[in-house]
């Protein structure tokens, strides 16, 4: 109750210090809006002051407060002095003005003052008496619920003490649990400790047991089962035993360990005994005639590696299976290979040449046909197709028949063989002997890892050296005595493939011996191309007019052809022999030179063809000049004026010889041309041009009768002055192409001439066609 009386108190002095500041009077109603707004609502009849609600004074009690506290007291003597002076407004207010004005009303003031606090405090009262009562009056109807609810709070505190307490045993409880769990915990983890070690103790027995117990299986078996794949594991795992005892081991007492060892010594020797014994007699078994030796290598040998693998811990033992391996294979592969051969060379066909004079015989037309395709005896016939196929399958001698197939072919199937065993033979070596092992070199600042050469090779080189000796021998003996160029070029370019094909595959002992056949092979050729070049100088220096008659073609010019043929096409294994191309085109060009000038243009004409067109046929095939040209040689100069010779002289030929046999239809189509040129424009009198009419009309007749005649003679005298093949069928072309032109000239002149006469006779005449070769 003190709150109203203070508040009250407070109020009341607030408000009498405002008004008492003012220094102009005012009424209650002049104060500032809001304020002004809350009284006059709570005064509005002062005769009705005493039945205000305490709601309503509660209301104007709180918006007074509200508006006092928002508002400053500038604030309010400013709306105070404003509100004084808005009922001036309009006037000329002065300083004796306001004084008067607050003169009059002073005395009015403070009456109205003492009057509005003397209401308001009794209204304050009266206020707070009945809000007491009200108070009173509530708490006087709650008191039986406050009672009971006192004694149900007193209740309420002892049923705590006892859950309290509970929970202060069963936490008590809680701490003996969790001290007992802890215990078993420990324990637990102390048994779970013990199984794991024992887990490990057990492993650790078992892995000892592993590696070092050799059971009474174990020893029953590798002392008398048979040696087949279940044997070779047992070896390995017996293997793997000794070497965990000889490194795992080495330094720990174990009384299981040293029984071991004694075991060991004793299966030891039996086990290499047996293992050398079983591989010496499988390496045996490859000398038995028509066995599979690479099948025998790829399977049981591959299997029973892991057998000469334990071996290699007695160097005594494997360095005599090494020289046993090597014995056997070394009189196996010298009887295959020399079998081989033998039955190859019974096969051989025997050479066309034995001496190189062979080059100057002439061989007439009949011998020709009836002996050989060709005059030549170093025509290659197919046979540089070895230079395509040099990875093709050897020959197989069954089916051979004797004199069938060239020496080249038989060195060329030979070395095939040879280093397809080789590069086997090296592999199997290296897998099933070879022992790779490294050495390190520490004399620079870091250490390095270099191959050791491998034993291996010096055991291939062993094993291959008498099939070697067989060809090497074959084939010096072959140098010796042989005069074919094209065999021995051939067999120049197989010995450089395969010496290639060797160093590739890392196959280097036979390099010198491969080198020194290739030696002999150039050697030989080169001495054959130096007796043909001297026999054509030789024959060419001053040959009688009747020997130059029957050159044609020269003999030594078809040979010589052909062996240019030979030099290009294995130009690309070697350029050794180009100077000997050089030397033959010079020579040849030299007898060409000195033949022409003593023979007249016709005689010329033939025998230019003859000896230049086999080699024009030649040197259209070069397609680098630049490889054969030296300083005083241009092989493309050479060939253009070769070409230049043959054309010139191949249509003087063709001239000459249709002359001979169609000189009708040539002066006709000559005077023809003649008119045709002629300027002259007037038109032939009727007696002229049947006269004429009649002269084409009796040459076509004569032409119809005997033109087949005439075609057989040329060809025969083409024949009969070019009888090498390639030489005739040039010189045909070239005649009858001219014949065609010459025909076909004529023909149009005759369809246009009687074309609206038709008569029997023109539907006869051949057509151009026929005589376009």
């Amino acid at each position: 109750m003190d709150f109203f009386n203070e508040g009250l108190d407070s109020l009341c002095d607030d408000l009498k210090g405002y008004l008492d500041s003012l220094t102009v009077s005012n009424t209650i109603r002049n104060l500032h809006p809001s304020f002004n707004r809350n009284l006059s609502s709570l005064f509005a009849n002062s005769e009705n002051t005493t039945t205000l609600s305490h709601t309503d004074l509660s209301n104007h009690r709180s918006k007074s407060d509200d508006s006092n506290g928002n508002l400053p007291v500038s604030h309010l003597e400013e709306t105070l002095n404003d509100q004084s002076l808005s009922n001036l407004h309009g006037k000329h207010v002065t300083s004796e003005t306001i004084s008067n004005v607050n003169t009059l009303n002073g005395s009015s003031t403070i009456n109205d003052h003492a009057s509005f606090y003397n209401k308001l405090s009794l209204l304050c009262n009266n206020k707070r008496y009945k809000l007491e009562n009200e108070v009173i009056s509530t708490l006087l109807k709650h008191e039986k619920e406050l009672s009971e609810f006192s004694i149900d709070l007193n209740h309420s505190n002892s049923t705590l003490e006892l859950i309290e307490r509970a929970l202060s045993n069963q936490y008590k409880m809680l701490e003996v649990s969790c001290t007992n769990i802890k215990k078993l915990h420990d324990e637990s983890k102390d048994i779970s400790h013990g199984l794991e070690n024992r887990k490990k103790l057990v492993e650790k027995l078992q892995e000892f047991v592993k590696d070092v117990i050799i059971t009474p299986a174990m020893i029953r078996s590798l002392c008398g089962d048979a040696i087949n794949e279940e044997y070779v594991g047992l070896v390995e795992e017996f293997e793997k035993k000794v070497e965990r005892i000889k490194t795992k081991y080495r330094d720990k007492e174990y009384p299981a360990v040293e029984f071991t060892k004694i075991q060991i010594k004793k299966l030891e020797l039996v086990l290499i005994r047996r293992i050398f014994d079983f591989l010496s007699m499988e390496i045996s078994n490859l000398a038995v005639p028509k066995v599979n030796i690479q099948l025998m290598q790829m399977t049981r040998f591959s299997s029973y590696r892991p057998l000469y693998k334990y071996l290699t811990n007695f160097p005594d033992y494997t360095n005599d299976l090494k020289k046993l391996y090597v014995y056997t294979m070394k009189k196996t592969y010298s009887h295959l290979f020399e079998n081989y051969l033998n039955s190859l060379e019974s096969c051989f066909e025997k050479e066309r040449c034995r001496d190189t004079s062979y080059i100057l015989k002439v061989r007439t037309p009949e011998v020709v046909k009836r002996l050989n395709k060709t005059i030549s005896y170093y025509d290659l016939d197919g046979r540089d197709k070895i230079l395509d196929d040099f990875n093709s399958q050897p020959m197989l001698p069954t089916g051979l028949k004797p004199g069938s197939i060239k020496k080249e072919l038989i060195v060329k199937s030979y070395f095939k063989l040879l280093v397809d065993t080789c590069a086997t033979e090296l592999g199997f070596l290296r897998s099933f002997f070879g022992t790779s092992f490294t050495t390190t070199n520490t004399t620079g600042p870091s250490t390095t890892t270099a191959n050791v050469n491998r034993p291996e090779r010096a055991m291939l080189k062993e094993m291959f050296s008498e099939v070697f000796e067989v060809i090497s021998f074959n084939m010096k003996t072959y140098f010796r005595g042989s005069f074919d160029f094209v065999a021995l070029g051939l067999i120049y370019s197989v010995l450089r493939f395969n010496r290639r094909t060797l160093l590739h595959k890392k196959i280097t002992f036979f390099e010198s011996e491969m080198y020194e056949l290739e030696t002999l092979a150039y050697e030989r050729s080169s001495y054959i191309l130096k007796e043909v070049h001297g026999l054509i100088v030789k024959a060419t220096r001053n040959p009688q007019i009747t020997t130059i008659f029957t050159w044609t073609p020269a003999p030594f010019v078809v040979n010589a052809s052909h062996i240019l043929m030979v030099i290009l096409r294995i130009n690309e294994y070697t350029n050794r022999f180009n100077s000997h191309l050089v030397q033959l085109l010079e020579a040849l060009r030299d007898m060409i030179d000195r033949c022409s000038k003593r023979l007249d243009p016709n005689k010329n004409a033939v025998f230019v063809i003859n000896n230049t067109a086999p080699l024009v046929e030649v040197l259209d095939r070069v397609s680098n000049t630049a490889d054969y040209t030296t300083e005083t040689f241009n092989l493309e100069a050479y060939s253009a004026w070769m070409k230049l010779e043959l054309d010139s002289n191949l249509a003087f030929y063709s001239n000459y010889l249709l002359t001979e046999f169609v000189s009708d239809l040539i002066n006709l189509m000559s005077r023809k041309e003649d008119e045709d040129e002629e300027v002259d424009v007037t038109p032939k009198k009727t007696l002229t041009l049947a006269t004429e009419a009649l002269e084409y009309r009796t040459i076509c007749m004569e032409f119809i009768e005997n033109y087949n005649e005439r075609i057989v003679l040329i060809k025969n005298l083409v024949m009969q002055a070019f009888p090498y093949g390639p030489t005739t069928t040039l010189v045909n072309k070239n005649v009858f192409d001219s014949f065609h032109k010459i025909y076909e000239k004529f023909y149009k002149v005759i369809m246009e001439m009687f074309k609206e006469s038709p008569s029997d006779w023109l539907a006869k005449m051949p057509n151009p066609s026929e005589f376009k070769n």
